[in-house]
């Protein structure tokens, strides 16, 4: 698919708005860290014209999402636990998806407390991890071409820190306590 759809894209013989729709079936296929971009760059209206803007933006939380069944396995193998002894319920289906993972409703268990459970893409961290390398092959090649005036692969390298703080939902869940032990003080 994503060959036909480049070289479709490539001749110009689709619309716009199509060429815009196969560009983002095509970054989806190539995995979560071409979305990542695509989304940091369909926040900037000044840099693409709007169909393709529309379609990027529908990356930013319209990603497929991915089996249910893995991702309460993954929440078991991480916490230690079978889900029936972690929550009293669990939504059937995710919340939310996004190319780094998804987000299910549940209740604790012990406490009754509802909370979002955030689990993470089966492989996305070696996905990232490959697709960053092959980028930053690719800036070193644009700037030994001497094409760009900026450093891409420092750019890319400060990108890569940022995603990989992004996958870290430990630290996440540490700081969303953080948050709500500030708020207990304010109140």
């Amino acid at each position: 698919m994503v060959r036909r759809s480049v070289r479709r894209y490539c001749h110009g013989s689709l619309r716009s708005d199509v060429r815009a729709a196969e560009l983002r079936k095509i970054l989806v296929e190539l995995g979560p860290a071409y979305v990542k971009i695509a989304q940091a760059v369909s926040s900037r209206p000044d840099l693409i014209p709007p169909s393709y803007l529309d379609e990027l933006s529908l990356l930013q939380d319209r990603i497929t999402p991915f089996s249910t069944e893995v991702a309460l396995n993954t929440i078991e193998q991480e916490l230690g636990l079978p889900i029936d002894q972690l929550f009293s319920e669990i939504s059937p289906e995710p919340i939310a998806a996004a190319s780094l993972g998804q987000v299910y409703q549940a209740r604790l268990r012990r406490s009754g407390q509802v909370v979002a459970v955030k689990v993470q893409r089966p492989g996305v961290r070696a996905a990232i991890s490959l697709d960053i390398l092959i980028l930053r092959f690719l800036a070193g090649l644009i700037k030994r071409a001497g094409k760009f005036n900026t450093d891409l692969q420092a750019v890319l390298d400060e990108w890569a820190s940022s995603l990989f703080r992004e996958m870290d939902y430990r630290k996440e869940a540490k700081n969303g306590l953080t948050l709500l032990q500030w708020k207990d003080l304010i109140d």
